[in-house]
């Protein structure tokens, strides 16, 4: 219902929503930059240090760790920026477990075949 009543007129109340907006009405204006301007991010990005290497290794990412509650000890990133870092590490072990998971049962797999 709201669009069969709207429809007919939306290019004429578009004109009306511009024309406030740059005439000054707050709502309007506010309307229009909420919807054009992309959203704020909600933290700020952080720099970490963290070590050369592969980030397919545990050690690694124990060193990263590591750097990341240095960076909360040192005030260079929240509690919150270092959870969220640390959960993203958590993720990387994940992956390796189960890429070398994948590559131990495979390597099960041939020895079984080979013995048959």
């Amino acid at each position: 219902m709201f669009k069969s009543l709207v429809e007919p007129d939306k290019e004429a109340l578009l004109d009306i929503a511009i024309k406030l907006a740059l005439g000054g009405n707050e709502a309007m204006l506010r309307l229009f930059l909420e919807r054009m301007l992309p959203p704020r991010p909600t933290d700020d990005t952080v720099t970490i240090n963290l070590p050369n290497g592969d980030i397919k290794k545990a050690d690694v990412l124990l060193t990263c760790g590591e750097n990341i509650l240095k960076a909360v000890g040192q005030c260079d990133v929240t509690p919150q920026q270092a959870k969220i870092l640390m959960g993203s590490l958590e993720i990387q072990r994940t992956h390796i477990e189960t890429s070398e998971l994948v590559d131990r049962v495979a390597a099960i797999e041939k020895i079984l075949i080979e013995r048959k």
